[in-house]
């Protein structure tokens, strides 16, 4: 159950290849932005795993990444030169919006780090879709190219929920940074769109469960959390 006060700092443990990936992938977001944290956000996966925690919801809410989900204007991308300033930590842009970078230091005998390809921490650029239709490859600068998320916009307006955060690899590294994140009635805004995007024409319980890849109970048990949440946050319907 939820406490009554927030949290600001929060410690995340890796259990998986894909959370040391994504740890790592936060930890380089923020080395590579974080003088303009009042400028982005991070959503998707992350958000939902920070925004549990911060709430003590319980670890079953949390969502196993390895990707990373920068939500940002184009001109602040343009102006912030992101894309160098990726480069410059030794990622390479393997698609219009998604920059990776390879990893050698995941332990020896862990599930899925042993495959003849490096695993790799993975950044994903996003922008606001600012029409009711959001578009794939959008000429972002030069040499970039980015997908249009519905709610975005209205995100990076709200203060974001800052945290510091301290994540504990497999290898036993620990990384500390601080990240701004969508806080959590944008948070619901975006989750919202995005499934009602991709499931139109289904139940709420039903759509949650397709986009979480969950069964329909579990799926009912977490949107229950998530009404308790909303109502702490936002206050009683």
């Amino acid at each position: 159950m939820a406490v009554g006060t927030p949290l600001t700092r929060i410690a995340l443990g890796a259990t998986s290849v894909a959370d040391d990936l994504g740890y790592v992938a936060l930890a380089d977001l923020a080395r590579a932005l974080g003088g303009i944290t009042e400028d982005y956000r991070v959503i998707g996966g992350h958000m939902v795993t920070v925004l549990a925690a911060r709430w003590q919801l319980g670890r079953d809410l949390y969502r196993e990444t390895g990707d990373v989900d920068l939500g940002i204007p184009p001109i602040v991308a343009r102006d912030h030169n992101l894309v160098s300033r990726l480069k410059d930590l030794n990622y390479m842009q393997v698609a219009g919006n998604r920059f990776a970078r390879g990893l050698r230091d995941i332990p020896a005998g862990t599930k899925e780090g042993n495959g003849s390809r490096s695993p790799e921490a993975l950044i994903d650029v996003l922008v606001p879709a600012y029409t009711s239709r959001p578009r794939e490859n959008v000429k972002v600068g030069e040499d970039l190219f980015a997908t249009e998320v519905p709610g975005l916009q209205q995100a990076l307006a709200r203060p974001p929920v800052t945290i510091d955060l301290e994540m504990r690899r497999l290898n036993g590294e620990v990384l500390q940074c601080e990240l701004p994140f969508a806080d959590e009635v944008s948070a619901l805004v975006l989750k919202g769109l995005a499934t009602r995007v991709r499931n139109r024409r289904k139940a709420p319980t039903t759509a949650f469960a397709s986009g979480q890849g969950l069964s329909a109970e579990a799926a009912d048990g977490r949107l229950t959390r998530i009404r308790a949440l909303t109502a702490r946050v936002l206050g009683p319907a």
